[in-house]
């Protein structure tokens, strides 16, 4: 059977599967954004049509004719064109480049080609054609995190890389102590001094596994979403349950071997069969949404970088438990989603190390959204199982009194200086959620 597989989707909704989303063969992007003329013409079309249907379609009536005839003669076109085969080879190579998986964009993109060369009424394929339709093929199967590999290998997504061998260098070791002597001042400066710092990168710092699954209470949380403190399931087996069901579920057929079995057992007749169906189970899903404090603070002590090991050890524990996991970034005075609400991926190092830290603490803000973002959550999948991970050093002066979140939480604190300032905590306290300390050493309760 020959189908077409058509569709639209919303990003900010949650992404497709990659295996699914390959099977759509062209994509395009749409944006919501019009200029001035542009909405003046759109709201006079729909006036015109509503006001005249007739008259409207007569007045395209010439456009559409000539449309459907330049369509018949690529059609018939189609089969007479030829593609070099320097041609394919670019088709080809840029697939490899882009890193795609599997072979069917280079089928597609083949495919395409010869199609817009159709439409140009050209019976060969020309460089032109490859490049109009190259982004309809690669937008939603490009792997960008993997198209510039590094100059030495890199470690598996969630294990520690290997410890190099010391090497005393001098001029390396000059420029730690200027670092660690910068990082000592640093604490004794007035918060607002972090603020007029410009972004800068540091790289994941692998730390020792944080006991995410041992927190301090401050303060009562959702026992409906966290149970004994432990991150829950994504496919946990549930009981059967009337209405909306979530997750991976049996479908509520004959079960055919226990029917057949428990007539025969009973040596029934048929037509007083007893049909036995399969029992329909609710699979829980769970959510795990990290605040990451992207400010300039966090660059002290290489707690920024321990934060992003924090983050990947959670998306490690939703990746084998096939749970969904969002990640948003608060600094620099605003609040970006570095990963929309999606199946936890594999690979999420070369985000998190592409990602700067700089500028305020936006806190509010971030909760703000946060408690946006999961309200909508609760209320399009009511049996979501939600927590919550604020890393944060706690060097804030906004006011979140009136700020609560649903569902589990916990409160990282990431703050490196000798002498903490308990910032961190005191937000823990106001949240009604769990707070864990995470220091150069580890994690400690």
């Amino acid at each position: 059977a020959d189908f077409l597989l058509i569709g639209t989707m919303n990003p900010d909704e949650g992404e497709l599967r990659p295996q699914l989303q390959d099977r759509f063969g062209l994509s395009v992007t749409l944006g919501n954004q019009y200029s001035i003329e542009e909405r003046i013409e759109i709201v006079e079309r729909r006036e015109a049509f509503e006001q005249s249907s007739g008259a409207f379609i007569a007045n395209y009536a010439t456009q559409q004719t000539a449309l459907i005839k330049r369509i018949d003669q690529a059609k018939s076109l189609l089969l007479n064109v030829q593609c070099p085969v320097t041609l394919r080879r670019e088709i080809a190579e840029r697939c490899h480049t882009a890193n795609v998986d599997g072979m069917r964009a280079d089928i597609v993109w083949y495919r395409a080609a010869i199609s817009h060369a159709a439409w140009q009424g050209r019976h060969t394929v020309q460089f032109d054609d490859i490049e109009a339709v190259e982004p309809l093929v690669l937008e939603h199967r490009r792997n960008e995190q993997m198209s510039n590999p590094p100059s030495s290998p890199s470690p598996p997504p969630f294990s520690r890389p290997p410890t190099p061998p010391e090497q005393k260098d001098p001029q390396a070791e000059q420029q730690a102590q200027q670092q660690q002597s910068s990082s000592d001042q640093s604490t004794e400066t007035d918060d607002s001094d972090w603020g007029g710092m410009p972004p800068q990168q540091q790289a994941v710092e692998y730390i020792d596994a944080v006991p995410l699954h041992q927190s301090k209470k401050t303060a009562s949380t959702d026992k409906q979403d966290i149970t004994k403190g432990k991150l829950l399931a994504g496919k946990q087996k549930g009981q059967s349950n009337g209405g909306t069901r979530l997750g991976k579920q049996d479908a509520s057929s004959i079960n055919w071997f226990a029917s057949f079995a428990n007539n025969v057992r009973h040596q029934q007749d048929k037509t007083n069969w007893q049909w036995k169906h399969k029992k329909a189970r609710a699979g829980k899903t769970v959510l795990h949404l990290i605040l990451l404090d992207t400010s300039a603070s966090t660059l002290a002590a290489q707690a920024f970088a321990k934060s992003k090991s924090v983050v990947l050890q959670i998306a490690e524990q939703a990746y084998l438990l096939r749970e969904q996991l969002a990640v948003m970034s608060f600094g620099n005075e605003q609040v970006k989603w570095l990963l929309p609400q999606v199946r936890a991926p594999k690979q999420l190092t070369p985000l998190l190390n592409q990602t700067p830290a700089g500028g305020g603490t936006p806190i509010r803000e971030v909760l703000q959204q946060a408690q946006h973002f999961l309200m909508g959550t609760r209320r399009k999948y009511p049996e979501v199982q939600i927590q919550t991970y604020l890393l944060t050093d706690g060097r804030t002066t906004q006011p979140i009194d009136d700020l609560q979140l649903m569902g589990g939480c916990m409160v990282i604190d990431t703050e490196q200086s000798p002498i903490k300032r308990g910032r961190a905590q005191e937000i823990a306290k106001t949240l009604g959620a769990d707070y864990l300390s995470l220091n150069t050493t580890g994690a400690h309760l």
